[in-house]
Order: C-alpha cells, then structure tokens, then sequence
C-alpha cells in the first residue's frame, strides 16, 4: 500500500512540473521578446525628437527653424505644348519671438530663398534636364541657444535641406500611371543628391559650421555661396501631368 501511494504522489509531482513548465513556455512567448501578433518583430525603438518635444525623423536635440514651399507642377495641352507652373510659398523661420521686461534684445530671424531663375526648361527631352538654380539670398538668426533636449543648448551646426512632401509619391510624380521622376539638387560646386519624400528623405544641401564664439549666424558665415542646383530626369517621362511640393528646409543642431 505504501509503495502504491508513493507511485500515485509521484505521478502527482510529475504532472504538477508538467503544467507548471507548460505555463511558464506561454508566459514567454507573450513577453517582450516576440510581438502579439506572431511576426516575431519586436517593434520600432523610439523615434528621433524633432527638436520640439514630439516625435519625428530628425536627430535628437535639433530644431527646425525655416521652411519655404515650392510648389511645382508641369502638364501639357491639347496641342502637346508644355505648360509648367512654380510657385513659392511664404518664406521665413518658423520661431516666433518673445520678448519680457528681462529681454532688451529681441529675437532676430530672416530665411528667404529667391527663385527668378529657378524654372522648368522650355524643351523637354528625355534626358537629366536641369531646372535651374534656388538661391538662399538672406539669413539673419541671432538665438542660436535653443537646440538641446532642453532647448536651452548652443548649436554647432546649420543644415539646409530640401524634400518633397504631401504628394503621390517621390519625385515629380505622375499619379495618373502612379511612377515619379526623380529630382536631384545639391550646391553648384558638389554633386546632387537624390531628393526624398519626407523629413526622413532630405537631401542635406549644405552644412554650416558655428563657432563657439558666435552669437549671430549671418549669410556672411556661409563658407560656400548658397546656390542649389535643382534638376529631373525625364528620360522615364511619358505623356501626363507631374507635380511635387518642394520645401527647403533650415535645420539647427546641436
């Protein structure tokens, strides 16, 4: 009788490790090492700060400063003919001055863009064309010390940038046959890049180092004359309307 409960308080251990084995595997698949939905992705890390307490594709601690619109839009009549619209957007930084019985300086901002020579070409042919020339032709920032995860830090560098954004797709899109062409752009003395949708697929026009010692950033400062080159390949165009929303973007960082 002995030897029998033995047996039947063995089998019982037994099959309480079972069970308690049979659970501890469930708890670890629900864990943080594998998703709920049974992909095995473990999810997106956090995303950058864009410089203003929320998320969003720029590096930690920057700030945008400026934006300007181009809106570019290219079609052609009845009669095959090229008819092209470029218009410009408002110019500016987007930081609004305060001011309190403590500040004796206000703050000081100027970003304008001019674009008398920026336009799209009278031929088209299928083939790189350029579009011509976007010119920074005014900077003036004198509150360099708001870049940081506090923005209370000094920057150390200024980047012109330029995307597209709120259309179809990259590039000067056709979103009748859904396919885009791409547009590239980079100073006059450097080679282009590839211009991308979104923040996240700026091309970085120009990089503007500021010294330690310097308070005021001033077109001056620019090392490099801010001219962009801007051109599309249209060796992929077929018959159609195309458009795409430029934004040339000032970006601080620290």
């Amino acid at each position: 009788m002995e030897n029998s409960r033995e047996r039947e308080d063995g089998t019982r251990v037994l099959l309480w490790m079972i069970l308690l084995a049979i659970i501890a595997s469930s708890s670890t698949a629900c864990g943080p090492m594998g998703s709920q939905d049974g992909s095995g992705s473990q999810g997106e890390g956090p995303a950058a700060s864009d410089g203003d307490g929320s998320q969003g594709p720029y590096p930690e601690g920057s700030k945008v400063v400026g934006q300007v619109r181009v809106p570019v839009k290219l079609a052609q009549d009845d009669q095959g003919r090229v008819v092209d619209t470029i218009r410009f957007g408002a110019s500016g930084l987007l930081r609004t001055s305060t001011s309190s019985v403590d500040v004796t300086v206000d703050s000081l901002a100027q970003c304008e863009i001019d674009g008398q020579n920026f336009n799209m070409p009278v031929v088209l042919e299928a083939e790189r064309l350029s579009l011509g020339a976007l010119v920074l032709s005014n900077y003036l920032d004198n509150d360099l010390r708001i870049c940081g995860v506090t923005g209370r830090q000094k920057c150390s560098k200024l980047q012109i940038r330029l995307y597209t954004v709120e259309g179809e797709g990259q590039g000067l899109y056709n979103n009748v046959d859904a396919y885009g062409l791409p547009i590239e752009a980079g100073l006059s003395t450097a080679q282009p890049t590839v211009v991308g949708e979104g923040a996240q697929g700026a091309a970085v026009l120009q990089e503007v180092s500021i010294p330690a010692n310097k308070n005021v950033l001033r077109l001056s400062d620019f090392s490099v004359a801010p001219v962009y080159q801007v051109a599309v390949d249209f060796s992929n165009a077929g018959r159609g309307s195309y458009a795409a929303n430029l934004v040339i973007e000032s970006l601080l960082l620290p």
